[in-house]
């Protein structure tokens, strides 16, 4: 599965941000990285694939760790 990172804005100025594709603290890694130079993250809601095992690929071949 491809990884996206959705942004969208409220009318208020609020930032939301989902991802798909990632599993386990990558999310909130990637969000944190991509955020970091010029926004601060006050927290975050986790969905359900945040508790699932993170998949890393090694040789073209998914492989959970």
């Amino acid at each position: 599965m491809p990884k996206k990172i959705n942004v969208s804005l409220d009318n208020g100025g609020k930032v939301f941000v989902e991802t798909d594709g990632y599993r386990g603290p990558s999310c909130v890694k990637a969000i944190t990285e991509l955020f970091d130079e010029f926004a601060e993250v006050d927290g975050f809601e986790h969905k359900s694939d945040y508790y699932e095992e993170e998949e890393t690929v090694e040789s073209g071949v998914g492989v959970i760790v």
